[in-house]
């Protein structure tokens, strides 16, 4: 599969209520809880939501590997990819 095939049509499956194809942006910051920690993959979108996991999922497979991680803020990204750079110095 060509990277502008993959790039379209990794991570999209098509949602078993509305069968739609490309999934929709989540605005929402909290998530329905059956109790206290139990939630049913997501609790608070700063700790993981769909468009996250969806954007992982896709830069994963464009990049023939098995994971990737985005966050939420971008002077988080700062630390896990300078430190070992530092570190090699």
């Amino acid at each position: 599969m060509k990277f502008s095939t993959k790039a379209i049509h990794i991570g999209q499956k098509p949602d078993p209520s509305t069968g739609t194809i490309i999934p929709p942006v989540y605005l929402t910051s909290t998530y329905v809880q059956e109790a206290p920690d139990q939630h049913k993959g997501y609790d608070y979108t700063r700790a993981g939501n769909p468009n996250f996991t969806n954007l992982e999922q896709t830069l994963a497979a464009l990049g023939n590997g098995k994971y990737a991680t985005v966050f939420h803020l971008g002077l988080v990204q700062q630390p896990p990819f300078s430190q070992p750079c530092a570190r090699a110095m």
